[in-house]
Formats: C-alpha cells, structure tokens, sequence
C-alpha cells in the first residue's frame, strides 16, 4: 500500500506544461509507469485509471541518484543539491 497525492489536469495545454515540468524535477527516477488509484482502501474498482507515477528503483546501474541505505543526513543532502541544481 502507498500513499500519496494525484493532481488530474483536464486542458491538454496545461498537461503538455505539467509533463514538461515533471520530466525534469522527477528526473532522479528511473521508470515511469501507468497505474490504477483507489481512494477507498477496499475499493472493488479504481477512482482513477492509468494514472502516470514516477519511480525510482534500486538498481544503481540505472538509477545513478539511488543512495541506499542512507541516513536522514545523506538524504537531505542528495535532496539539496538536486535543488540547487533545478535553481542554478
């Protein structure tokens, strides 16, 4: 089970403007899939279907950004610098 948030994007002009956003901030995560998304944890049918998801896998030799087993500290710090470099 996993939790998070989904934005729907109705005009086909915003959704260009969003996946060009995202390609570049989520570019740490190496696959890219289309899933179904329930609102109701025993939910017989998704509120959503096909809903595009980032992912980053643990698998080095694609996912450069993959630290590991990594401390808070380590963590912030890899957050940081991507940060810096979306900025700078």
């Amino acid at each position: 089970r996993q939790w998070g948030a989904a934005y729907k994007i109705s005009k086909e002009e915003d959704q260009e403007i969003a996946l060009t956003y995202l390609e570049v901030r989520e570019k740490q995560y190496d696959r890219k899939e289309y899933v179904d998304i329930f609102t109701e944890l025993n939910a017989a049918t998704p509120a959503v279907s096909g809903a595009l998801v980032y992912i980053a896998s643990p698998d080095k030799k694609v996912n450069v950004n993959y630290l590991g087993p990594a401390s808070v500290e380590d963590i912030a710090r890899s957050w940081l610098q991507v940060a810096y470099e979306l900025v700078f």
